[in-house]
């Protein structure tokens, strides 16, 4: 197969899922096209919550290595790895903590998107 074509259809294994999303979310009124949410149950208590926390961090109100939003107080290395270290997270920086659900679903759109590429490639 011709580099041309190979790339072609990496680009639509990206694209075509992220396209379906977020048609399929501006057509049943999700955020950020309208007020219903993918956000639900622990994706809200735990996600949103440490996103919040994450976007403290990155503007040096908050430390990776302890924190009393745990309760009593302890280190949150353990919490960051697990839930945090994906690079994409880092985009938290252009959203306000009141756009996190907006985030949240970018986030999904955009990882669900590389995932079929990532299985175009396999």
């Amino acid at each position: 197969m011709h580099k041309k074509k190979k790339g072609l259809y990496g680009l639509s294994a990206l694209l075509i899922p992220m396209l379906l999303l977020i048609g399929f979310f501006a057509l049943r009124g999700y955020v950020p096209f309208g007020h219903k949410t993918i956000v639900q149950g622990d994706a809200y208590r735990q996600y949103i919550q440490l996103f919040g926390y994450l976007k403290d961090v990155l503007a040096g109100k908050s430390a990776l290595s302890y924190s009393l939003s745990k309760g009593l107080g302890g280190e949150n290395i353990g919490v960051f790895s697990y839930y945090l270290a994906s690079p994409f997270n880092l985009l938290v920086v252009f959203f306000q903590k009141s756009q996190l659900i907006s985030f949240y679903t970018l986030l999904v759109i955009l990882k669900l998107g590389l995932a079929s590429l990532t299985m175009y490639i396999y």
